[in-house]
Order: structure tokens, then sequence, then C-alpha cells
């Protein structure tokens, strides 16, 4: 029997809307009613660029401007590896299904055996190894006119230390954004990423927050930690880290092949470097670095073999393209009504969906109405001192119900109204959701502030909507898989 709320089942609580009526100070969509932009074509009004700042009239960008501004805003990625000779490309980021069997619950035993795959063993000859990082695009308009964007991106790793998966997440928020990545008055606001449970932000400006700039992208280099907690590391298990060095001072270490450290945020002294990762798509970013594609007859070459502990020389620091891929690809796998059986398990969070949750082609995955999607992770070969974590539907970044700069747990009170008016249900006109449900398009936009509270505001009504010049990339497929 399909887990799934129909909407015959979700009249009464329409039936509740209607009677208390929407929030105060929003737009009044009709629950289920508001519309949703195409999916597959490339869609969006794409306008003249206006480089003057002036108000101007709710518009959208197309799909390929939004898969424009993800490739130009995407990280470089500096890791510190924690490999050896019987353990070469353990700390590779990945793709969730690389060993293409159908299920996540295997990833941290079939990742163990990585070795396999490098050495070219016949039973990985399905294996496809993707170095990936997951991203959304949110896109909406500001009250003075202008149009901002908050871009999300998940770096995944199929094992850590004591579990399975790793979710730390890079977030920059860019505004005044005119259509043409780069130009005119666009300015990134903040960064911020995920160090276990804080959440780090630097405003544009800050001397811890470095671009690679190049013609074709502006770059943010952060760092991350090896998956395991060695005694004496100072930073452990994949968490994220600001890179503090200008671009021009780590050029100048590359080109004069010294060692391969990078400061960094929070940290004393230079923090070793094995490997760089960078979007393919960022064609300057990836020819700069000699990036490669990672394939199965350069997996061995491409595997550092390295301790953290381990100094290289830049020459030494192995350069890997990654590719971008969409949160949405993976969120059907949390749904009730699929074989979610096979990655996640109680508890679980309901949904409200407005609109279905497609494909890159336009083909349904999640049908629109109230759904049940599990979180907790499943994986086939747990031990000692194992624990498990929980995946999308959960994680705060998602919905923006994050402590800024800070480490509080905030989520509650933000999912059942007990903050700063207006709320989530205000904002958006369900009620009736405050501590039941999420609404699909519930989002809490920052500003980069921190606050006692939080600064930012939830994003009102039909804000997601082609005529309101918004668009939730949470729930679209726009990269071919």
């Amino acid at each position: 029997m399909t887990e799934v709320i129909k909407w015959s089942k979700l009249l009464p609580l329409l039936a509740v809307t209607l009677l208390f009526g929407v929030g105060d100070g929003c737009a009044e969509p009709q629950p289920g009613e508001a519309s949703v932009p195409e999916h597959g074509a490339d869609g969006g009004t794409e306008p003249t660029p206006d480089t003057s700042g002036a108000k101007t009239a709710p518009w959208s960008l197309s799909l390929s401007q939004r898969r424009a501004y993800l490739a130009y805003y995407s990280p470089v990625l500096m890791l510190r590896a924690d490999e050896s000779a019987l353990q070469p490309g353990h700390s590779w980021i990945t793709n969730f299904d690389f060993d293409r069997d159908g299920s996540f619950s295997t990833n941290k035993r079939n990742w163990e055996s990585l070795s396999d795959y490098v050495s070219g063993a016949a039973r990985t000859s399905g294996w496809q190894i993707r170095p990936t990082i997951y991203t959304a695009l949110i896109e909406f308009m500001e009250v003075d006119g202008s149009k901002s964007l908050i871009l999300l991106y998940h770096v995944y790793h199929a094992k850590q230390t004591n579990g399975i998966h790793d979710w730390e997440r890079i977030e920059i928020r860019v505004n005044n954004v005119n259509g043409v990545t780069g130009s005119g008055t666009e300015r990134v606001r903040y960064a911020a990423i995920t160090r276990h449970y804080d959440h780090p932000v630097r405003l544009y400006g800050s001397s811890d927050l470095n671009f690679q700039e190049t013609p074709t992208g502006r770059h943010v280099m952060i760092w991350q930690a090896q998956g395991s907690n060695p005694l004496n590391a100072g930073a452990e298990l994949q968490e994220l880290r600001f890179v503090t060095n200008a671009f021009s001072n780590v050029d100048s270490r590359v080109r004069s092949n010294s060692g391969s450290g990078v400061d960094v945020s929070g940290g004393s002294s230079r923090h070793n470097v094995h490997y760089v990762f960078v979007c393919g798509a960022a064609a300057d970013a990836s020819s700069y670095w000699g990036a490669q594609t990672l394939t199965r007859s350069n997996a061995s070459a491409m595997a550092s073999r390295r301790e953290w502990r381990d100094t290289v020389n830049w020459s030494g620091v192995r350069r890997v393209r990654y590719e971008l891929q969409d949160i949405a690809d993976i969120f059907p796998t949390h749904w009730a009504g699929g074989n979610y059986q096979n990655h996640w398990q109680d508890p679980y969070t309901l949904i409200l969906l407005e609109s279905p949750i497609t494909n890159e082609s336009g083909g349904v995955e999640v049908p629109a109405g109230l759904q049940r999607f599990y979180q907790r992770d499943v994986f086939s070969n747990v031990e000692i001192n194992d624990r498990h974590r929980e995946g999308y539907p959960s994680k705060i970044w998602l919905w923006g119900v994050y402590d800024l700069g800070g480490d509080r747990d905030i989520k509650d009170a933000m999912w059942s109204g007990l903050s700063s008016q207006p709320n989530r249900a205000t904002a958006s006109g369900w009620r009736i959701s405050l501590g039941a449900f999420w609404w699909q398009h519930d989002y809490f936009a920052h500003d980069g502030l921190k606050a006692a509270y939080q600064s930012g505001r939830w994003l009102p009504g039909d804000w997601y909507t082609p005529a309101a010049g918004g668009w939730d990339g949470r729930w679209s497929q726009i990269f071919p898989d």
C-alpha cells in the first residue's frame, strides 16, 4: 500500500485554512492553486540586462541562466585526505549511486572496497564514480524590485568515520542579479558553510572570504577536513572551513610549487591540501588547475594515498573535476511512495507539495499532495560506534531554519511558529502547517547578519511563481543525469 495522503484527504485541511483565512501582510494564494514554472523547457523570461539597479517588474531567469549561475559561483574545494596505500581514493567526493546497485544502504560498505575499483577488479566493473556536488538555486524578487539568489551546494561523501553519507553544504547569497553572471551591480552578500552543528558565515569583503576570480567564474575557496577524526588533527569528519588566503597568495605558491597547505578560518596553522576539486563546467578554473575527469582508467593515478599529516608540494596535489547535479534528483528516494526502504527509514517528515517533483523531461517522480518523506539513513554494515544521521527532508539549511553564524537549535521554534513575526505560516498562508508539516515552498532567506533571533525574512506567498519572478530549485531537476 502506497503511503501517500491524496488531495481528497487534504480537504479537511483546506476547510480549516479557509475558515481561519490566510496570513496578514502577504499575498493570498489559494492553497493548492498557485502556478509553477514548466519543467523541461528552457523557460523563464530573460530580461534585457539592467545595470542601473532601478526597480523593475518581476522577471525570471531561464533554466540555462540558472545552470550558468550555479557553475559561475561553484566552489573550489581543497581537501585534506586520510588515505594510505591500502585505501587509495577514499577521500574522493562522489555521487550517491556510485556503485549502481540502486541502494544507498550499501554505500558505506562498498566505499570501503574502493581499492578494488582503483585496481580495476572485475566486481566493480559496473561502478560509475562521478565526483558530484548536489545543488539547488532559489530565486526571488526583493521588495525594491531587485532580484536575489541563494545557491546551495551539498558536498557528497559516501562515508565518514562512524557513519554513512555526509551532509556538509556551502551556501552563497547573490544580490542585484540581472541575468548576466558577474555583471553590473551583482554582488555576493555572504557565504555560509556547515561545520558540524555550526553555520559559520562571512560577508563579502571579509578577509576570511576569498574567491578564485576568472573571466567565467567567481569561485569561493573552501577547505575540507578528512573524513576521520585522528587525535590532534584540529579539524575532522569532513567539516568545512573558509580558506583565508587571497587567491594571489595561493597562485604564487602553486606557481612556485611550494607546500600545498592553506590557512583556514578557526585554524592557527597551515592545513594540508591533497586534493583540489573544481567544477568541470567552470572552464577557466578547471583549466587553471589542470583538473581531470575521474575515470576507471585513471583512478589509480588520481588517488592521493596521503595521510592527513603528510605535506606535499602543489605538484603532488590531485586535481579532479566534479559535476553539478540536483538535490531534487535524490529527494524522491526519501518518498514513502517509492523504494525508500533501500535508502531511508523512520522518522519521516510531512511536506505539502503544491506541485510535483519532476525529472528533467517533465515526468512526475513525486505527485502533488501531502507526502511523507523518510529521512534517517540505512546502512547495511553497522559497526560499533556507528551512528545514524538524517537526510535532506530534515536538513535545516534546506529550509533556511539554521542559526546563521552560530549553533543554536532554532529549527523547532521556526517549525512551530514560535519565532518573530511574520512566521512561516503568516508568510505562506498555511496557518495549519505550524508544527504539523512543511509547505513545499517554505524558506527563510537570511540576509547575512547575525541577530538575537535571525535577520532575514520568510519568502511570502507565491514568491516562487513566474508571475512573482521567483523559482524554487529545491524541487526541480535541471542538470542532465
